[in-house]
């Protein structure tokens, strides 16, 4: 049976993005290493995820700071604009993303992403066009809130008009996916082979390796 909805993370879902040539560009311009950098923003993690940072030139001072360089309000948002266009270029929607995010909406299934990302995302949202494919995007650092959070899911479902119960949720994270089941949605976690950060694969969520294979696990439901 087809869902009301589906939401989607973003990153390693949706699209992929190389970190480490991301974070080697940001720690060459503050002139500090990789590892200070991801340190400064492992840091940071839950305020940056729940928007408790100003804004991208904000974060880069801050960050910056922690890693014992001063960098002042013009540089930050050269600097975050330098980003910016930098994630522009580096970030890819994968082969299958919109095509199968058509096909839900061809079929009456509403869509939405659902991200835990640092204002730099927003740039990468509006330049892929995502606004214009899916019912909602919901970023962490714009909402207040942050996977795996169950009101997130509630927030992105309301502006849908969708009920938890008749919607799914796909993440790379089964932390995230135990969030939703929460709400009381159902969840798959995709098995991309790019995703970043800790292992934090387990649960008993449904894998999947492209997202049409969501389409065999609704005919099961």
């Amino acid at each position: 049976m087809l869902p009301d909805a589906v939401l989607f993370d973003l990153y390693d879902t949706l699209v992929v993005s190389d970190w480490r040539r991301h974070a080697d560009f940001v720690a060459g311009a503050l002139g500090v290493s990789a590892e200070a950098l991801a340190e400064a923003y492992r840091a940071r993690r839950e305020n940056i995820d729940r928007g408790r940072t100003t804004d991208a030139a904000g974060l880069l001072i801050e960050v910056a700071a922690h890693c014992g360089v001063s960098l002042s309000p013009e540089g930050a948002s050269e600097l975050a604009a330098a980003e910016a266009e930098f994630l522009r270029g580096n970030v890819e929607v994968y082969d299958d993303t919109f095509d199968v995010i058509r096909r839900l909406a061809f079929n009456g299934v509403k869509t939405a992403v659902v991200s835990n990302c640092s204002p730099s995302t927003r740039p990468v949202v509006d330049h892929l066009g995502l606004e214009s494919e899916v019912g909602a995007v919901v970023l962490s650092c714009e909402a207040g809130m942050a996977k795996p959070d169950p009101e997130i899911f509630r927030v992105a479902l309301e502006r849908l008009g969708a009920d938890p119960q008749r919607s799914w949720f796909v993440d790379d994270r089964g932390d995230y996916l135990d969030g939703a089941r929460r709400l009381g949605m159902r969840t798959a976690r995709i098995a991309r082979g790019h995703s970043f950060g800790e292992d934090v694969a387990g649960g008993d969520h449904p894998v999947i390796e492209r997202l049409g294979e969501l389409f065999d696990l609704f005919d099961l439901t």
